[in-house]
């Protein structure tokens, strides 16, 4: 059997040694002319799955190592009987820790609340929905706008309020995680546009981790010229790896699509693909070896933690997750053009991020409260 694999999927050599071929190549340069005699492909978000992309060839199996399908022509896989997986729910975890680490630097920066009073979440699916319980178990106020939860999900978030868009676009911080649709009932092509987006409360942030088109840019870059009282946090960009210079330069703070980025979650996407293919195919995929993802915790270095010290929380998110210099070295990126070899290379860079439940805090230094709002969030506490 011949596999094509984007060469940035995690451990696919570990995975995948025993299926077959691999031909290993950046997501970006796989072609229709590759792809002719393999069996299998397995991509990124960067490759886009079309019929040109596939026409005459004889792939059977297509996975994505991704949550977001937007990049993958589901039709035409299925008018070709072509089987599809992806990753959905595999980076919730990474991207949770992103808003909770986004929060706090903000919070630094502007001398914000500890946590804001009010959360807006539009979407709560796989990853929505873990924010939502994060939430919900730290005492907060949680609006949810998703209406696709059927009444057994609407269960799972007990205690939020269900309301609709432009409530819950009225909470202290607002926070995206919807798929991208262009079409439908429900699209969420430009969800937010100039209209709702100029409805926003003095003091809000907005922070966009699932596609860029989401929001329309011009219009949010427009809002941010005039008003210095809305704080956008944009891991997500329209036209990626194209990176607009002008709202990367108005955004609060400034990624390069890697709030879903962690070892653990490429790790459990290249399982999920590994596993799925075994049973398409009928093999069993080869074990991970001990290389690819250790079970041993970071330990967390924080000084003496006091209780009257409303920055202790921050001090430990940003150690893990230093988001500031994320921030400074992307924008220093897109304001020199370097272009979208630079954008994918950035984002290589952050394949060793650890997510929050993989460290370790001593429990000495810690309150009790302490303890229990960094369990929450999924540190482990000794």
């Amino acid at each position: 059997m011949r596999i094509v694999v984007d060469e940035n999927i995690l451990a696919v050599d570990d995975y995948f040694s025993s299926a077959g071929e691999l031909i290993k190549l950046p997501g970006r340069q796989i072609t229709n002319q590759v792809l002719l005699d393999a069996d299998a492909l397995l991509v990124r978000s960067v490759t886009p799955v079309d019929e040109d992309l596939l026409k005459n060839t004889r792939v059977r199996f297509v996975g994505s190592a991704t949550s977001g399908v937007d990049h993958v022509d589901l039709d035409c896989l299925k008018q070709h009987k072509i089987k599809f997986c992806d990753a959905q729910g595999c980076n919730a975890a990474a991207v949770v820790d992103y808003f909770f680490s986004a929060v706090a630097l903000l919070r630094k920066q502007h001398q914000l609340p500890e946590l804001p009073e009010t959360f807006g979440v539009v979407g709560a699916g796989n990853v929505g929905g873990l924010l939502v319980r994060k939430l919900l178990e730290l005492g907060c106020e949680v609006r949810i706008n998703d209406p696709l939860l059927n009444a057994a999900q609407k269960s799972a978030l007990k205690g939020a309020e269900f309301c609709n868009l432009e409530r819950t676009m009225g909470a202290d911080v607002v926070s995206l995680h919807v798929p991208l649709t262009r079409s439908g009932p429900h699209k969420t092509s430009r969800l937010l546009n100039r209209e709702n987006l100029g409805r926003l409360a003095p003091g809000t942030i907005l922070i966009n981790t699932s596609r860029g088109e989401v929001i329309c840019g011009t219009g949010l870059a427009e809002l941010l010229s005039v008003r210095d009282d809305v704080f956008a946090v944009l891991d997500v960009w329209e036209n990626e790896p194209l990176v607009g210079a002008d709202l990367v330069s108005k955004a609060q703070l400034a990624t390069p699509h890697i709030a879903g980025y962690s070892l653990e979650a490429k790790n459990r996407a290249t399982a999920t693909l590994a596993a799925e293919l075994g049973k398409f195919f009928d093999m069993t995929p080869s074990p991970p070896s001990d290389t690819v993802l250790t079970d041993k915790a970071v330990d967390v270095a924080v000084t003496s933690l006091l209780a009257n010290d409303d920055s202790w929380a921050t001090e430990v998110l940003l150690s893990v997750l230093p988001l500031n210099e994320l921030d400074a070295g992307f924008r220093e990126l897109v304001s020199a053009k370097r272009g979208p070899a630079a954008f994918d290379s950035m984002r290589r860079e952050l394949a060793s991020r650890r997510e929050f439940s993989s460290h370790r805090v001593s429990a000495e230094k810690l309150t009790e409260e302490q303890g229990r709002v960094l369990g929450c969030l999924g540190f482990q506490i000794d």
